[in-house]
């Protein structure tokens, strides 16, 4: 009789989230996204990572009046066979910003190069005890929101800097709205993060296995 009760409330738990399937599926995401950023923040902050999609949310950001200033971390540059053919993560970048004709400061990294976002939330916060700001905004996809947000605030209190972080994902809607039909967005929410995350709970300085997003 027990089990036909425990039966009969697993096919009904299974019916419910075959029936709300849609909504479940569509939900999940935002439990790794935040977008908090609030307009005249004293700069805007580009993490490394998705370079092409990550400045183009900065630009438009910068010209909504986000902030009017913009900074880039400095990350390490990969050897190449090719450099003058394949440009680095911080020429690109420079490429696309003058582009724009706008101008941008670059965070010095205190390791030659930042390779996570430790790393970038470390160098930044040396760069405030020296150039205290009230508020900064975090440009960056919408997947690593809130796992860089948390690290920029932990790494931030262990240093004792009182800037406020903010942030603001950059994301392509029709992709998040159907994340789960697109191999890279299905890693990244459910493999990558919940890893990522769990694992940046316990770290509070980089590892040197650890890479960009």
């Amino acid at each position: 009789m027990k089990t036909y009760k425990k039966t009969k409330l697993l096919l009904a738990v299974l019916m419910l989230i075959f029936i709300f399937r849609e909504n479940i599926l569509t939900s999940y995401p935002k439990i790794f996204i935040v977008d908090n950023a609030k307009k005249n923040a004293d700069a805007i902050l580009i993490l490394s990572g998705d370079i092409v999609t990550r400045a183009e949310g900065a630009m438009s950001a910068y010209k909504q009046g986000y902030a009017n200033k913009l900074f880039i971390t400095t990350t390490k540059n990969r050897s190449s066979k090719y450099p003058h053919i394949i440009k680095t993560r911080n020429q690109y970048i420079k490429d696309i910003i003058e582009y724009e004709n706008i101008n941008i400061n670059y965070i010095p990294s205190i390791k030659g190069g930042a390779t996570s976002t430790i790393d970038e939330a470390i160098d930044m916060a040396i760069y405030l005890k020296k150039n205290p700001l009230q508020r900064i905004i975090l440009i960056t996809n919408e997947f690593h929101t809130r796992r860089a947000l948390y690290i920029f605030k932990k790494i931030f209190k262990k240093n004792n800097i009182s800037t406020h972080v903010g942030v603001k994902s950059v994301h392509n809607k029709d992709i998040l709205k159907n994340w789960y039909k697109h191999e890279s967005s299905l890693l990244s929410f459910l493999i990558l993060e919940p890893i990522k995350f769990i694992f940046y709970f316990f770290i509070t300085e980089n590892l040197s296995f650890i890479e960009n997003e």
